[in-house]
């Protein structure tokens, strides 16, 4: 499959998970308090340290080794199955024996399911790097979709009846079992990778520097959670994560579908002898181009937006999903980095950049949670904008200056102001919000599709193309 093809049917994938994604978030914000998502909160900022120490690089190694066998494959599923068993043992003992005072009862109950879910996640790493070893997205994007609908319903059934944090929780592990699950089932015997134990000794190196890099942001999440659910309390936290939530709409959308194709694509492009900071400047004009838009829309929006996502109760959230938006101007440097670091071999760069950054986030929330909780998300967005900047520089000092990015940033702002006109526009109609943010949505696609065009933006290329294969395969079909 071309790298074209996989972002493509990656892209297809997440359109539709996003929809029952939305509808599931409008489904449990009017079913849980902020107090449940507080501690589900909590509770993932420490699965999300888990999976990462239980991953240990494994992921990058898998795709950026040029021969690899399948019982390499197998070995490394191993070790990181083994890594999930110990860590999963150490933390339901924790959270399962620590008292009410500390932990509450709610929360203890919700680790079990989230402890399998990390077991459940490794078991089928090496069948998922198989596929995405030879661009193969098309049954993952399917399904991805299958755990989107298999985690949204579960959670929100099991909230209705009243379970709470727990509810969200059955539903992360349903979502992670339907995604394993599916992958062995559709793909043949030998293509299904098994858990082994050889060869656990040559991923050490690698392993243990990437590992490094990914654990500290995980740690800082956990650092930022505990901060605001000390300072500003539980409930705090909860409206925290659904502002978050909101604001990482783009970022579900986009790039967490085209995310698991960038590392192969990078790695494919350089080996060929395509400029490192080609690709860089090509990836930067790019985002520009598509979260100043979005992150300014989500801004404008922010108040009908909370409205449907979340429900009446949540206004509280509106002024952080605002604040929160600002760090759309970061996202085009930060998102991503890490694969080209990866890719050129500069993984203790970025490290030096990761702690600089997470030490950054932790003071910043600190000092921030003493006046307010707006400060707060303020202080998130500023952490981010200062990593970009050191993101920029680490680039342009290894890898070289990019032409043309005045420009870059130029069009990413008149991206932004054309996209806005549709949708304020439609504000000031005073419409219900529901029907706000229907009429928006093609009114924001519209104008932000005329805008490329009319500036003659490299992604106005990828469109025309894009038109030319549906209207093919839709001659081939008749």
């Amino acid at each position: 499959m071309s790298a074209r093809r996989a972002f493509l049917s990656m892209m297809a994938s997440r359109a539709v998970s996003l929809l029952i994604m939305l509808v599931g978030m409008a489904a449990l914000g009017r079913l849980l308090d902020p107090e449940a998502f507080g501690h589900f909160a909590v509770l993932m900022a420490y699965f999300g340290l888990a999976k990462t120490l239980s991953e240990f690089g494994l992921r990058s190694y898998l795709v950026r080794t040029a021969d690899i066998s399948g019982r390499e494959l197998s070995g490394a599923t191993g070790l990181s199955l083994a890594i999930s068993a110990a860590i999963c043992g150490l933390g339901v003992l924790l959270f399962l024996g620590l008292p009410n005072s500390l932990v509450p009862a709610e929360m203890a109950l919700a680790a079990l399911p989230l402890a399998l879910a990390l077991l459940v996640s490794n078991f089928s790493l090496g069948t998922e790097m198989l596929l995405h070893r030879g661009l193969d997205f098309d049954l993952i994007s399917q399904v991805s979709v299958g755990r989107v609908i298999a985690e949204s319903g579960i959670s929100i059934f099991l909230a209705a009846m009243g379970y709470g944090a727990t509810a969200l929780a059955w539903g992360f592990l349903a979502g992670h079992l339907a995604f394993g699950a599916a992958l062995f089932l559709c793909r043949g015997p030998s293509d299904r990778i098994w858990p082994g134990i050889g060869g656990w000794r040559d991923y050490a190196t690698f392993g243990t520097r990437l590992s490094t890099t990914q654990v500290l942001p995980s740690a800082g999440e956990i650092a930022v959670t505990s901060i605001v659910s000390v300072m500003l309390g539980t409930a705090t936290m909860g409206l925290l994560n659904r502002a978050q939530t909101i604001q990482k709409i783009i970022d579900r959308t986009l790039f967490e579908g085209i995310l698991p194709v960038v590392l192969p694509a990078m790695s494919a492009a350089l080996a060929r002898g395509v400029p490192p900071m080609q690709l860089y400047s090509k990836q930067i004009d790019y985002l520009v181009a598509i979260c100043w838009p979005g992150f300014a829309v989500i801004a404008l929006l922010a108040d009908p937006l909370v409205y449907v996502l979340l429900g009446p109760n949540w206004d509280e959230t509106v002024a952080a999903v605002r604040l929160l938006a600002i760090a759309g101007v970061a996202m085009p440097f930060t998102k991503m980095s890490l694969k080209l670091f990866v890719a050129l071999g500069l993984e203790s760069v970025y490290l030096r950049i990761t702690i600089a950054m997470q030490i950054t986030r932790v003071v910043f929330v600190a000092v921030a949670a003493l006046i307010s909780f707006n400060a707060v998300c303020l202080a998130i967005s500023l952490a981010l904008i200062t990593k970009a900047v050191n993101i920029a520089w680490a680039v342009e000092t290894h890898v070289g200056r990019g032409a043309d990015r005045l420009w870059a940033a130029s069009r990413g702002v008149l991206l932004a102001v054309a996209t806005c006109i549709g949708p304020a526009i439609i504000l000031l109609l005073g419409l219900d919000p529901f029907l706000t943010v229907v009429l928006s949505i093609p009114v924001c696609a519209a104008f932000w599709t005329g805008t490329i065009f009319a500036l003659d933006h490299p992604l106005a290329a990828e469109l025309r193309m894009l038109g030319q294969n549906l209207r093919t395969r839709h001659r081939v079909r008749g």
